[in-house]
């Protein structure tokens, strides 16, 4: 009965996940923010993820600081190459939440996924924008790539969607 019970809770706290996944997308997508709440919600539910399945912290540790070292990095180069920058701290949380998620190497399969949804994203809406616009000017959020990755790389890892 508790092994059913651990299950079902896991289950319940990975739908609480890709539901906080889905939220930060979309408000990212509207109006270009990861709120701080919704993130931090991500970090906590995937700590107590952890801790329900018995899995290293250590490695979810290096996930969350490789994560978001990697893109607090990106950012800080892409402010001296961009008039806005290219990414907001919210990402860089957004990347050290999922890293503390997926943990290593995982997360890295996350972020690659996510830059190329991003990439794919930026193409489509360039192709829309018309005629004469420049491709350096198409503003493409960066969440609602991570987040998409960041899902499907914790779906996978957990068996719901490939054995």
């Amino acid at each position: 009965m508790l092994e059913t019970t651990g299950t079902a809770l896991f289950f319940l706290g990975s739908l609480l996940t890709i539901g906080l996944l889905a939220a930060l997308a979309a408000t990212d997508l509207k109006k270009g923010l990861l709120p701080d709440k919704l993130t931090g919600a991500l970090a906590l539910c995937a700590l107590v993820l952890h801790m329900m399945g018995g899995s290293d912290l250590t490695n979810s540790l290096a996930g969350a600081m490789a994560a978001g070292g990697m893109l607090l990095f990106l950012r800080y180069i892409s402010e001296g190459l961009c008039e806005e920058g290219a990414l907001g701290l919210g990402d860089v949380k957004l990347a050290a939440a999922g890293g503390l998620l997926l943990g290593l190497p995982h997360i890295m399969a996350a972020l690659f996924i996510g830059a190329v949804i991003g990439m794919l994203h930026g193409l489509v809406l360039w192709r829309h924008s018309g005629t004469g616009v420049a491709l350096s000017k198409i503003n493409v959020p960066a969440g609602l790539g991570l987040c998409i990755g960041i899902a499907i790389v914790w779906l996978m890892q957990y068996g719901f969607v490939m054995p």
